[in-house]
């Protein structure tokens, strides 16, 4: 029986398809989100943080500003940061 190779995009050979978005554009702002749905993410070295997240922790709210995936609202896909290219559309 043959081994069967399963891939988990970590590597370069077996990575998704990269997702642009533009930060400028507003359609793309209110398409990727948070996991918890907020628009006000800013990226980091190797995550994004956001805003709205930050404001809930500092309220006593059990919420995680830092995320390694964005939301598509389009699709419901979590998408890893590793995917994401961000670009100026000005």
């Amino acid at each position: 029986m043959a081994k069967v190779k399963r891939a988990d995009g970590s590597s370069v050979e077996d990575r998704r398809e990269t997702i642009q978005i533009n930060r400028s554009d507003d359609i793309d702002r209110m398409r990727f989100r948070c996991p918890n749905g907020h628009t006000r993410w800013t990226p980091t070295n190797s995550h994004v943080y956001c805003s709205s997240c930050g404001k809930a922790r500092d309220s006593h709210r059990d919420a995680d500003p830092e995320h390694y995936e964005l939301l598509d609202k389009k699709t419901g896909e979590l998408i890893s940061w590793s995917r994401i290219e961000l670009i100026d559309g000005r």
